[in-house]
């Protein structure tokens, strides 16, 4: 799902500008980063990433 929505907003990006997309992918990637690491820290994961 959360992939399938990932794809939707990449082709979406794609089709306005290659800077958006890129803009994009960042924030997602900084968002998707302390997510992460969020969720180890609750579970007990460790820095094993």
């Amino acid at each position: 799902m959360v992939s399938f929505l990932l794809v939707r907003v990449s082709r979406h990006g794609l089709a306005r500008s290659n800077r958006q997309l890129g803009q994009l992918s960042g924030a997602l990637g900084q968002s998707w980063s302390a997510v992460s690491v969020t969720v180890q820290s609750c579970f007990g994961f460790g820095s094993a990433g």
